[in-house]
């Protein structure tokens, strides 16, 4: 049995995970903009600190901690405003810094084996889904920022990503929870929930979220198809790679090279 934080408790992955590890026996606490035990917008950091700090109060040890809250807009890019392109990275980006800072540093401070958990997506792998560019770059940037936040924490904090493809979610209404800053809440047509309700069910996706953490993956993936977007990705680079810089061993430039020999 362990202590569990969840952010985006109220629905969806979060909701699912939190069911799941109930279930098992732990003890859950849920972080959301509202149906949870703590309110928490992740998008500010003061908020996200304050959540930490009352969940180590209350729970003491802290062995995971589940960062599932977030948002989608949809739309063509080149159309996109600031605003939504703001909600987008401040939510997905910039939350999940704030939640690695003030809840990776408690955990740093144990001596006990714990692991945060980012949620990314198929989209962190390779998939360029059109009309979701912003998503698409705050999923890249998760993935970018936890595999180097696994580096930098001692080693009995471990890091994990599930990247899902589609999931049973309501994902799709993200527009109707906006905060003010981004221009309040808009109405979404019911339509865009009608590919998502054929996705994979949330409670799935937790179990394997669950079984990755147990296996101490760093990353999680669900949806099988979404490998070929993945080996598209890996190939365009190598090609890249053959065509432009063929040679490996040049490592002139390599920072592993340069950073010990310019260190005082």
């Amino acid at each position: 049995m362990s202590n569990v934080v969840i952010t985006g408790a109220a629905r969806g992955i979060g909701a699912a995970t939190a069911a799941a590890c109930a279930a098992r026996g732990d003890t859950v606490l849920g972080l959301d903009l509202e149906g949870a035990d703590l309110i928490c917008d992740v998008s500010d950091a003061d908020q996200v600190e304050r959540a930490a700090e009352a969940a180590f109060t209350t729970l003491g040890a802290v062995e995971l901690v589940v960062h599932a809250a977030g948002v989608s807009v949809s739309g063509r890019a080149v159309a996109a405003s600031a605003d939504d392109v703001r909600f987008v990275i401040d939510v997905n980006v910039l939350g999940t810094i704030h939640v690695a800072r003030s809840f990776g540093q408690r955990l740093a401070a144990q001596d006990i084996r714990s692991r945060l958990v980012f949620l990314g997506s198929e989209h962190s792998l390779g998939v360029p889904h059109r009309y979701s560019a912003a998503y698409t770059a705050s999923k890249h940037a998760v993935l970018g920022y936890a595999d180097a936040l696994r580096r930098e924490l001692p080693e009995q904090v471990g890091v994990t990503v599930v990247c899902p493809g589609l999931v049973e979610t309501d994902l799709w209404r993200s527009d109707e929870h906006r905060g003010a800053a981004y221009g309040g809440p808009q109405a979404v047509p019911s339509a865009q929930g009608a590919v998502m309700a054929h996705g994979m069910p949330a409670a799935e996706v937790a179990e394997r979220l669950l079984a990755g953490v147990d296996a101490g993956e760093f990353l999680v993936v669900t949806h099988g198809h979404a490998r070929a977007y993945a080996e598209a990705r890996a190939a365009t680079i190598i090609d890249a790679f053959d065509r432009q810089a063929p040679d490996a061993s040049d490592d002139r430039y390599a920072l592993g090279r340069l950073i010990p020999r310019l260190a005082p």
